[in-house]
């Protein structure tokens, strides 16, 4: 049984290719690379795909290259980040087994939507053999959906972040509320208005800091697992907005917080 994650590679042909040199943005996570002039016949797999096969560095694979089985070596494992749009193989051997075998050439470039008229015939006319994909036709409407969600996941951000906040000034407000008898005692004993609203400023911006700061947490955890884990994507932390989602609501709290005391002070004057 092979995980689904994997199972594509048992679907029909897969591509393969070779090269003695690292590729560029090629993270090696277990094993070592073979370097130049590699005598021998290695086989470089993707992480995933060789976890879910159970396949180790040293193993020996027979892979039908072609109608031609080849006796590879697992020399090292890959970290592959399928969502680049870059070209990645799933199998990358030595040269001096590639070089053995019939081979094409493929190969991926960029053009600005306004310069794709006409270029497929004018690929054709200069490579009447080759075949021309428009990737982009099938990436759109993939990035489409990746917009929707990151839309869709900052708005229920917001939404939580506006309800967390409304529901911790409510219960901040009513406890200073219950402390009425406690702020009168001390203004009675001698303590100014000042200093009780510094008091009060004080124990909001801790406990606010300490609600802010596990949230913090808690929602980075959860965009890495969902991002990394889920959508195999890296994360990009926003930073500015970090910093605004946290000291906004510090500014509310405090500041609701010290007039709410305030208040009390005025009514229990008025008697």
């Amino acid at each position: 049984n092979v995980d689904e994650g994997s199972a594509w590679m048992l679907r029909g042909d897969r591509g393969i290719t070779f090269t003695d040199d690292l590729p560029q943005g090629t993270e090696i996570t277990d094993g070592q690379w073979w370097g130049p002039r590699a005598e021998g016949a290695f086989l470089s797999m993707a992480k995933n795909a060789a976890s879910d096969f159970g396949i180790t560095i040293g193993d020996q694979l027979t892979v039908d290259i072609l109608g031609r089985p080849v006796e590879l070596t697992v020399a090292n494992l890959r970290e592959i980040n399928w969502a680049g749009g870059g070209m990645n193989f799933s199998l990358v051997v030595n040269e001096a087994v590639g070089l053995q075998l019939p081979l094409g050439f493929l190969g991926t470039f960029r053009v600005d939507e306004e310069k794709t008229e006409g270029l497929e015939a004018r690929l054709a006319n200069e490579f009447p053999g080759a075949s021309v994909v428009r990737v982009g036709d099938v990436l759109e409407p993939v990035e489409a959906l990746l917009r929707s969600l990151k839309l869709l996941l900052a708005s229920l951000a917001a939404a939580l972040l506006i309800g967390a906040l409304m529901v911790l000034v409510s219960a901040l407000f009513a406890q200073i509320r219950l402390r009425a008898d406690e702020i009168n005692t001390r203004r009675m004993l001698g303590a100014s208005a000042a200093q009780v609203g510094q008091m009060i400023r004080r124990e909001t911006l801790a406990l606010a800091l300490l609600v802010l700061l596990v949230g913090g947490l808690m929602g980075t955890a959860l965009v890495v697992v969902l991002f990394v884990g889920v959508l195999d994507r890296p994360v990009v932390v926003p930073w500015t907005m970090l910093l605004a989602g946290l000291l906004v609501p510090l500014v509310v709290l405090v500041g609701g917080a010290a007039r709410e005391g305030r208040k009390i002070m005025r009514q229990n004057a008025q008697y």
